[in-house]
């Protein structure tokens, strides 16, 4: 060995290394390739995922002629969602954005699931860009914008077809606001005039985004700065324009239901009785994503858990030092005004998707706290430990989307004592071949105190009816299809199955009265053309 050998291999130098890390956490477009995997790892799959043949049936694979007519994109302003005559949803961009998705895959599923997660990818950008121009850092900004793109709460509205329309309508209401901030900053009517326009497009997306009507100027309200109270009422009177718009084009177009005293009020106590639990409920599932179902009802664990959370989240806004209370007012408002729309809707699902852009309140809350001590050590530790169960969760949760059969498995589950969601899985495996379990399904729960408590809803008591029907307990199907249409159920298979029933029994005239009322609630089934030609020859002593 040569005496003057040395080794001339140098140990990396650290400084460098890191320097390197640094730079690349500093790269402005890094923030985004980082959303874009975080998204990629929790949502990738359900691009591959099928039909929950909740909604996305009705309002996307059967519309296959009318969503692959690009024209139809101008037509889409010009009617209802459901294109019917009693149907008051008014979401013609929704609807374009199918069409974008059918022309590009020609009808095939895995277009609508690319598509939605694009969507999402857009929407947590433009909430990143949303957060830096409200002045937090860009740490802070990085941070809840991941948080959001994993959160498990919102799986629903990426992982579900329908779902995506509380993604699109967050992307608008989130750039909306932006230059609503931006106007508030600077005062050029520039960025009013755009914030209107991405308004606008909100209000046809979905009515939620009502809600920017009160929020947008409160925010220049409650910030004060330089003639605020005049932008406050510029922007106020901006907005109003949009929404008269919005609501002409929408009553031309769609269904409009009477509205009289005792409905209104009748409205109004349902909200009230939801207020209060289900923003609770949306806390706690936000937080503490332990109870996520795809048709969630009001629960009390939910509601308990979430008033602990919120007693939390108060007593460390309340230990800060130099709060802003007045982000905090926002931050309520804001969170607050985005779920309090559908409470007045006569459905008692809480779903999970609609705490899409409510979010963003609870974010602008918790930028408010400012932890010391040993906390704030452990803090980035926590952080990501929390960062990576969002993740889990997420992965885990969001397969319940993948095609009807687990759709409707974890809605038995879930909610076992909703009789809808027995109903939904147990007519899935009815609809697959699969009778003895179907029945099975469709019998479980239906304890006679359930169906005493229940029969009083028509939707219930001709879903039991139509089981017994379909089972051949003719006795019992009699009883709860003449319940639900002694309460003009609108289920045309109830007046239909009575029909036969009574047909088996040469009860003619009966069977007519009954297939009458079938056909004209779906004149398009050639059964029930069928059954009314039958009976009038039977009643006329035709053969």
């Amino acid at each position: 060995m040569n005496p003057h050998y040395t080794n001339t291999i140098q140990e990396p130098d650290k400084n460098s290394f890191y320097q390197a890390v640094q730079n690349i956490f500093s790269c402005k477009i890094f923030p985004y390739i980082f959303f874009l995997i975080i998204i990629f790892i929790v949502y990738a799959r359900s691009v591959l995922f099928g039909i929950t043949e909740l909604d996305d049936v009705a309002l996307v694979t059967s519309q296959y002629e009318y969503l692959s007519d690009p024209y139809n994109m101008i037509a889409s302003f010009f009617k209802s969602v459901f294109n019917e005559a009693d149907d008051t949803f008014y979401r013609p961009v929704l609807v374009i954005s199918w069409i974008i998705d059918t022309l590009i895959g020609g009808g095939r599923i895995w277009a609508y699931h690319l598509s939605n997660v694009i969507y999402h990818f857009i929407a947590v950008c433009m909430l990143f860009n949303l957060l830096k121009n409200l002045n937090l850092s860009i740490n802070k900004s990085l941070i809840f914008s991941s948080f959001f793109a994993v959160i498990p709460v919102i799986n629903q509205a990426v992982s579900w077809i329908p779902g995506r329309n509380d993604i699109i309508v967050a992307i608008f209401v989130f750039g909306a606001f932006l230059f609503t901030v931006k106007y508030n900053n600077s005062g050029n009517f520039k960025y009013l005039f755009l914030s209107a326009v991405l308004f606008t497009l909100s209000l046809f997306t979905k009515e939620t985004a009502l809600a920017s009507f009160i929020v947008f100027p409160a925010y220049i309200f409650l910030n004060g700065k330089e003639n605020f109270l005049k932008k406050t009422c510029i922007l106020t009177g901006a907005l109003l324009f949009c929404v008269l718009v919005w609501y002409l084009m929408k009553s031309s177009f769609t269904g409009t239901k009477e509205i009289g005293i005792f409905h209104l009020v009748s409205y109004i106590k349902i909200a009230a009785v939801r207020f209060f639990p289900a923003n609770l409920q949306y806390v706690s599932k936000i937080f503490f994503p332990v109870n996520l179902k795809v048709m969630p009802v009001l629960s009390g664990f939910d509601t308990v858990l979430g008033l602990l959370v919120s007693a939390l989240i108060t007593s460390l806004v309340c230990a800060s030092k130099k709060v802003n209370f007045s982000n905090i007012l926002f931050g309520l408002l804001w969170f607050i005004m985005f779920l309090v729309l559908p409470y007045f809707q006569n459905s008692y699902f809480i779903l999970e998707h609609r705490a899409y852009i409510a979010f963003l309140g609870l974010i602008l809350i918790l930028n408010e706290i400012k932890l010391n001590g040993k906390i704030k050590n452990v803090l980035p530790y926590l952080t990501v430990f929390y960062f990576l169960f969002f993740i889990a969760v997420s992965f885990v949760n969001n397969i319940k989307f993948e095609n009807k059969l687990t759709f409707a498995a974890a809605a038995v589950i879930e909610t076992p004592r909703n009789i809808k969601t027995t109903f939904l899985y147990g007519r899935k495996f009815l609809d697959n071949g699969a009778l003895q379990t179907g029945a099975y399904f469709m019998k479980k729960n239906y304890e006679q105190k359930s169906i005493k408590d229940k029969q009083k809803d028509p939707l219930n008591a001709a879903f039991i009816g139509l089981f017994a029907w379909q089972r051949g307990d003719i006795k019992e199907a009699k009883k709860y299809l003449t319940i639900a249409a002694e309460k003009n159920t609108t289920i045309h298979q109830t007046y239909g199955a009575l029909a036969n029933i009574f047909i088996n029994e040469e009860r003619h005239k009966e069977a007519l009265s009954n297939i009458k009322k079938a056909f004209k609630l779906n004149p398009e089934n050639p059964e029930y053309f069928r059954y009314l030609k039958y009976c009038f020859n039977r009643i006329n002593n035709k053969q």
